[in-house]
């Protein structure tokens, strides 16, 4: 598939979007012709799926592919799942509602029964708005190690909130397009920082330079700040904070040493992406840099060359082989072991110290390690390897009437950027599927995974699947 265009969404970055003349007036006359009646179209459209999962592994725990960005519909201990969906829309001209719900039903995990989608959503041909917890869409063909976003993957459940962005890129004129997004979240779960809130916001420039040759330019930034904290009480969250937040601000605090100092209110992550599309007869090649940062080091680029390096390619003509996505993932840098910004020390922080998760779930690079184990006080905290090199290879394709997809990803994990291990872990994680539709019945599916690592036991699992929508 094409560059994605935003981070929420899959899809083409490139397309020609909307002409930015005309959008305002047209925006503002939105709540008229919402309640318009007249020869406009209307239509009321359902949709409905269920799918079922079962498998026996060789041990107590699944292969890591099986239960890994399913948006916590399986665990690494679940043997059994069960998912159901129901999405209902009107559309009225270019105006759409939608109200969407769906949910698990799994063993091996704390709460068998959770929503993953509750949302309801409008969206315009220059805005989308969406109330409450939504899946993003898969990117890159659903190949990718991240889903093409190293903060934020499809390995947690999606989080409730708000989210105000624009559904297509904004078409300033023939060459430049503008993507943008804001959001306001909060991390419900059971957590060291009770009632974490979550700013995010994104801006991508996109450049058509022909017909073949695209490239987009985006940064994304995503704050943890708010809720009580068991060490420095309620967290500021006024009007006041938030500007401090937005534009990550200095504040005064003190740190767990009892020392007093500035720091930017919150924890500050982001990343820069660049990302280049070359459309030939054969399909669409994809490059796709993505920079990360915490603070000034990284935004200066001294954590180089940490993010992923990432290629996909989208056959034009679907024989046996659809699309396929090779991606080098390093977290080795960390802006170094020395200095005021060194040791970044990815999706954790001295504050909110649950880290960058949900639930027990890492929210981006689902290789970063989360502890469940590790009881959270002022000298421990759950994201214990974070800093590793991975090679991750994925393809999909058709033949036959049959649909497979493949994946391997190897690992090596160092331990943090502070704290080395003394023998890295080397874990080589494989998955495959392949299933076939059987008309009036669903879909029919077997799944295999299988795990080796230089400190564990193989791990090999198989299972059934089956799916049916209407």
């Amino acid at each position: 598939m094409p560059i994605p265009k935003s981070t929420f969404r899959g899809g083409n970055a490139y397309s020609e979007g909307h002409s930015l003349k005309g959008a305002l007036p047209y925006l503002l006359g939105v709540l008229v012709l919402a309640t318009s009646t007249g020869t406009v179209a209307q239509d009321w459209s359902f949709e409905g799926n269920a799918r079922t999962q079962a498998v026996f592994s060789t041990q107590e725990k699944l292969p890591f592919w099986i239960y890994t960005n399913t948006n916590y519909e399986r665990g690494e201990l679940s043997s059994a799942s069960v998912y159901s969906a129901a999405q209902v829309a009107f559309t009225k001209g270019p105006h759409r509602w939608e109200v969407g719900l769906s949910g698990f039903l799994r063993d091996g995990v704390t709460d068998a029964v959770a929503r993953r989608d509750l949302y309801l959503s409008y969206s315009n041909p220059w805005l989308q708005v969406v109330a409450g917890a939504k899946k993003q869409a898969d990117r890159y063909d659903g190949l990718s190690a991240t889903n093409g976003n190293f903060l934020w993957s499809n390995n947690a459940r999606p989080l409730p909130g708000l989210r105000i962005e624009a559904p297509e890129p904004l078409r300033l004129n023939r060459t430049f397009s503008l993507d943008w997004g804001i959001a306001h979240y909060q991390l419900n779960d059971d957590r060291y920082v009770d009632g974490t809130w979550v700013h995010y916001k994104r801006l991508g420039l996109i450049t058509k330079f022909s017909e073949q040759h695209n490239v987009l330019l985006q940064a994304q930034h995503v704050v943890q700040w708010g809720g009580t904290s068991p060490f420095s009480g309620d967290r500021p969250d006024d009007l006041e904070a938030f500007f401090k937040v937005f534009f990550a601000r200095e504040d005064p605090v003190i740190f767990l040493n009892g020392e007093p100092g500035d720091n930017a209110l919150g924890n500050h992550m982001g990343s820069f992406l660049l990302s280049y599309q070359w459309k030939s007869q054969a399909g669409a090649l994809t490059f796709y840099r993505e920079h990360p940062f915490e603070d000034g080091s990284g935004t200066g680029f001294q954590n180089f060359p940490d993010g992923i390096w990432g290629l996909h390619f989208a056959f034009k003509e679907k024989n046996f082989l659809d699309a396929v996505v090779y991606e080098f993932i390093t977290t080795t840098n960390q802006s170094g072991d020395t200095g005021i910004s060194s040791n970044d020390n990815y999706f954790t922080n001295a504050e909110y110290r649950s880290g960058w998760s949900y639930e027990g779930n890492i929210i981006g690079l689902p290789f970063i390690v989360f502890d469940r184990n590790v009881e959270i006080d002022l000298v421990n905290r759950p994201v214990t390897l974070n800093s590793l090199r991975a090679h991750h290879l994925a393809a999909k394709g058709t033949t036959g009437g049959w649909e497979y997809s493949l994946r391997t990803s190897f690992v090596e994990r160092l331990g943090r950027a502070s704290s080395r291990l003394e023998v890295p872990l080397e874990n080589w994680y494989n998955y495959g599927t392949v299933s076939r539709a059987i008309q009036g019945y669903g879909i029919v599916g077997v799944v295999l995974g299988a795990d080796l690592g230089n400190t564990t036991s193989p791990i090999l699992a198989g299972g059934l699947t089956y799916s049916y929508s209407f």
